[in-house]
């Protein structure tokens, strides 16, 4: 398959002369035959033009595709020459109507490795040939020398222009020719005297009348001179890497071009030669799209093929490889399959296949083969009925070809060894040799292949996070041009390291994608699609332009929800293992729970939005958590399993306005609950649900704004609620405990900050003001107001150490800037991001010399941490737009991993340095 792996370059460099001829001769409809006549036999593919000057009133270089696709092959010499053309045509008015006037565009080899491009024109009558000519030599005479020559009698104007370009001109037979090379316009004129032209071929004649009127373009390539061509420009043997130069005999592309994709759509059709490649579809359904669910999105290409018909199909392959001198070849592979499986391998095999086959290059080659199966049971027992023989022939035991798979504790799977390699290969044919396809399992449907147990391991990892292809938001948009239903499907994205199409170049070709590399990752893939119906194929190709100005995910695993997602991920402990896990809700409301491998173990939907992150608590006091959490509307109470407890959820009688806040006052597991109301009422709660009868509050002035906060100083309990114009302190009982010197409105984003002093005098509280002032809040009510600069009402404030000289900083996060300043007030660092920051940030400790503050921009999706210095730490940025939880998930490790909400509607695991 890496050589089918080659054909992507040949696209791109087919798509760059394509674009050159398009967008300055674009195209409608064909032109009267008698221009056909003047085509060389030896082009090697041909453009139909009916309006060519439309290109000028309808697209620039402004069109970003066409820039990109011309910038790919610099070398190529066809976009300067029809520069320069329409130029004449204009000027000269050699053609009054060009721009409206039917044309050919025709490419064809004149030396070794070297092509040209011939542009004909039909005119009408003697007069306007005359004209042509006339007017042809007045303009060149001003503009620089024209020079008269002939050829076979017939004159031939060299037009040496100041400019240093030279084009060549003449008329003949009713056609008007010009060409940058003399050759081409030589070979043009012996063509309209010639019996014998491209119009004698059947297979080209159709392709004429199946080219869309409607089209942008259409574009006819004949393959056994198209691959010269390709080798001409990348240095690569096409005959032997693909099969160009026998895929088809001719055929016609309907182009459309939209201003991020490039569509080629029409048919292929073969001649009498029986070993063209796509000869083996015959008598084959098609098949369609589904297995993108099963792809790895971190794919470096696929090709799948629809079969039906596995013994029909070996037929066609045997002839296939009988007429391109590889019989022998095939004989071997299948003799050695009967030897070692057994004599019905092949035909089992077809008893089981649903209609298609798949291959899937990845980063490390570690390749995967998939065969379509018609359910797990018949895949499994197909494997181990294969290796019966083998086992019982060499006294085998099936224990030593398996290897068990366990992801977790509930989802196990076996790897079976195959003792015979490069099993698809040997079935399908040549193009699968990259994969060695040393073990196989069986997952849902498929049967899957892999050269390595690591390989399929990660196979079946990535499947079970559903990190594949087919939920992939950018793959989904370029799917909208596919067809549904395809014989032979061939994808390859131009993101990530392109390892496999590397490994499959030349050293010509290599330097040629290297130097170009920048251009084509900009691209987001190709793919190629053929159907084959009644021996004829019809093709459809697509490239789509979408450059990422994001970075890509370097995650340790990724977990797929339903949608986005809605609140910071929270590190949650297994009480059974002590491993942690994770609890997350999505933007549809669906909780999950997740284990540290990333599988969802289960998930709920629930009424509202989580206010707030979930709280475990010990409800039956024997050890084992559950996880405590409120909506606007309802308290929730789940059991591990995601189960409610007892009589959970209880409605409220009023909407909550934030999170709930538990307390376990003397450790004993006698939790309270506190939840602020829209009344502006706070009630406590056991954790039955009951409300606490002995705390009366006697409600806010205005709304409440905050979590309600506990804190233990000394013997004193202080329950603190907080309104947009004051603080309340307060006893277990509601009782006002301080009594504030002044009021101040405070900030929305925070909370009170707690600062033990040397003694009960200087024990303090914190919390800034709407206008950023920090108010140290004294236990005696009074009050000392610092301002350390100017902030908006919506900035975030800490009050801690994270320059790690054991002294608290103030800092501040407002609009798109973080600030630290020391006890001082004196400025530490100052750093900038992109957009307004607008969540809240995380302050973590590795060790006592290594802190970071943790900052998450939802608006470019990007995550930051930050060191003592101002510094972003090494491997930040990160792709995230949810604030995010570190901490290590399983016991006795060493590693932090970093859980956050990324884009689209995966959760992302990151392992720290």
């Amino acid at each position: 398959m890496s050589r089918i792996v080659g054909f992507i370059i040949v696209i791109f460099v087919f798509l760059a002369a394509l674009a050159g001829f398009y967008f300055y001769l674009k195209i409608q409809k064909a032109p009267e035959s008698v221009i056909f006549n003047a085509v060389p036999v030896k082009t090697a593919m041909l453009f139909e033009i009916k309006k060519p000057g439309n290109t000028f009133d309808n697209l620039n270089e402004s069109n970003t595709i066409w820039s990109k696709i011309t910038s790919i092959d610099s070398s190529m010499n066809i976009h300067s020459f029809f520069k320069n053309i329409p130029v004449f045509l204009n000027e000269s008015g050699a053609l009054i109507d060009w721009k409206e006037r039917k044309a050919i565009v025709s490419v064809q080899e004149i030396g070794k490795n070297k092509f040209s491009s011939l542009l004909l024109f039909k005119v009408k009558g003697k007069q306007e040939s005359n004209r042509f000519l006339k007017s042809l030599q007045s303009h060149i005479q001003k503009k620089g020398v024209i020079t008269e020559l002939k050829y076979n009698h017939v004159k031939i104007f060299k037009c040496a222009l100041n400019n240093n370009n030279t084009f060549f001109a003449t008329y003949h037979k009713g056609i008007v020719m010009i060409s940058d090379n003399q050759i081409l316009i030589e070979d043009a004129i012996r063509q309209t005297e010639s019996e014998t032209g491209i119009l004698n071929s059947k297979e080209f004649l159709y392709l004429v009348k199946t080219a869309g009127e409607n089209a942008d373009a259409t574009v006819y390539v004949q393959f056994n001179r198209f691959s010269e061509f390709i080798k001409s420009k990348i240095a690569v043997d096409l005959y032997d890497a693909i099969g160009v130069k026998n895929f088809a005999e001719w055929a016609a592309f309907d182009i459309n071009i939209k201003k991020e994709t490039v569509l080629l759509n029409g048919f292929a059709v073969s001649g009498a030669k029986q070993y063209n490649f796509s000869k083996l579809f015959e008598g084959q359904n098609a098949t369609g799209l589904g297995f993108l669910k099963y792809v790895p999105s971190s794919a470096e290409g696929f090709v799948v093929m629809g079969i039906s018909n596995l013994n029909l199909y070996a037929e066609n392959l045997k002839y296939y490889m009988e007429a391109s001198d590889q019989l022998s070849r095939y004989n071997v592979n299948l003799s050695q399959i009967r030897e070692v499986y057994g004599n019905s391998t092949v035909e089992n095999l077809n008893k089981v296949l649903d209609g298609e086959i798949a291959y899937i290059t990845m980063p490390d080659a570690n390749n995967y083969f998939l065969i379509k199966t018609t359910g797990f049971r018949d895949a499994n027992d197909y494997v181990k009925n294969t290796l019966k023989k083998y086992n019982a022939e060499r006294d085998v035991s099936f224990e030593s070809l398996t290897y068990d798979y366990n992801l977790d504790s509930d989802a196990k799977f076996e790897i079976f060894n195959m003792p015979l390699k490069h099993f698809p290969t040997r079935i399908f044919g040549p193009w699968f040799n990259k994969c060695n396809a040393n073990y196989v399992t069986a997952y849902k449907d498929y049967l899957v292949f892999g050269n390595t147990v690591q390989s399929l391991k990660r196979f079946l990892y990535d499947n079970t996070l559903e990190k594949t292809m087919f939920f992939d938001k950018e793959y989904s948009e370029f799917e909208n041009f596919l067809s549904a239903k395809h014989n032979f499907y061939l994808f390859m994205p131009f993101v990530g390291n392109s390892t496999n199409l590397i490994n499959t170049l030349n050293t010509d070709a290599l330097k040629f994608y290297k130097d170009k590399q920048n251009s084509i990752s900009e691209f987001y893939g190709l793919g190629w699609q053929f159907l084959n119906s009644e021996n004829k194929l019809y093709n459809n190709i697509v490239l789509h332009y979408k450059p990422s100005n994001q970075i890509k995910a370097g995650t340790q695993w990724e977990s797929r929800l339903d949608t986005l997602v809605g609140i910071k991920p929270v590190l949650v402990i297994n009480h059974s293992t002590n491993e942690k896990e994770i609890f997350v809700q999505d933007m549809n409301n669906n909780i999950y729970l997740i284990n540290n491998k990333g599988r969802i173990l289960w998930k709920k939907k629930i009424n509202k939005p989580i206010l707030g992150e979930v709280v475990q608590v010990d409800y039956y006091k024997n050890g084992k958590l559950q996880f405590l959490f409120n909506t606007e509307d309802e308290l929730h109470l789940l059991d591990r399993n995601g189960n409610n407890v007892e009589k959970y959820p209880f409605s409220f009688e009023s909407k909550a306005v934030a999170p709930l806040a538990v307390f376990d006052y003397d450790n004993r597991k006698n939790y309270r609950i506190f939840i602020p109301f829209e009344d502006r009422s706070v009630k406590a709660y056991s954790i039955e649900g009951k409300k606490v009868i002995g705390y009366k509050f006697n409600g806010a002035d205005n709304d409440i704004i905050s979590q309600v906060q506990y804190f233990r100083v000394g013997e004193k309990d202080y329950i603190v609620i907080t309104d947009d114009s004051r603080i309340y302190f307060t006893d277990r009982q509601g009782n006002e405990r301080i009594k504030l010197s002044k009021l101040f409105a405070p900030s929305v984003n925070n909370k009170i900050i707690f600062q033990p002093g040397s003694d009960a005098k200087n024990h303090r509280f914190i919390r800034t003001s709407t206008d950023g002032k920090v108010n140290f809040i004294y236990l005696d009510g009074n009050i000392e107001t610092v301002e350390i600069n100017k902030f908006t009402d919506n900035h975030f404030f800490a009050y801690r150490d994270v320059t790690g000289d054991k002294v608290s900083d103030y800092v501040f996060v407002d609009e798109n800037y973080l600030s630290v300043f020391n006890s001082k007030k004196e400025k530490e660092f100052k750093v900038k991001f992109a957009s307004n920051i607008t969540l809240k940030p995380a302050f973590y400790k590795f060790s006592s010399s290594k802190l970071a503050i943790g900052i998450t921009d939802s608006q470019n999706r990007k995550i930051y941490m930050i060191d003592q210095r101002g510094s972003v730490l090494n491997g930040f940025p990160m792709p995230g737009k949810t604030r995010f939880s570190i901490g290590v998930l399983s016991p006795g490790s060493n590693r932090y991993n970093l859980i956050v909400g990324g884009d689209n509607q995966y959760l992302y695991n990151y392992k720290l340095n």
